[in-house]
């Protein structure tokens, strides 16, 4: 399972690495084996042309579906009202906004994964 799961996540970065404004997160600590449960995405909109809503809405259409990480900020919950300040940690504000997870899963193969990145790519500006 985790060899499948990986080699999914190595197509994604064969294929979104160097693209402008989008950033794999993936585990970079050599002592630590990742899972590949997840694959969160940053999409700098200034850089990609777009940002995560717009590239979560077109793979909505296709029926791909992807899910904002880290969104909402813990410390925008209604139960931490008045005892923390989302606006005291502007780089997690920030990055609560840009981060997508793509499909990422044991079956998913690489024509999949292939279309994915297709769809969006399909947003970066040229």
């Amino acid at each position: 399972m985790l060899a499948a799961r990986k080699a999914a996540a190595t197509r994604y970065m064969e294929r979104l690495a160097g693209v402008p404004g989008v950033r794999i997160l993936l585990q970079r600590d050599e002592a630590m084996t990742p899972n590949y449960a997840y694959l969160p995405v940053l999409f700098d909109r200034a850089a990609f042309g777009e940002g995560r809503d717009d590239v979560m809405a077109r793979l909505a259409r296709e029926n791909i579906g992807a899910r904002k990480y880290f969104y909402p900020l813990m410390s925008d919950f209604a139960c931490y009202s008045g005892t923390y300040d989302s606006a005291a940690t502007p780089v997690a504000q920030r990055l609560s906004a840009q981060v997508l997870t793509l499909p990422l899963f044991e079956d998913l193969d690489t024509a999949t994964v292939d279309h994915i990145c297709d769809v969006v790519l399909d947003g970066h500006k040229q």
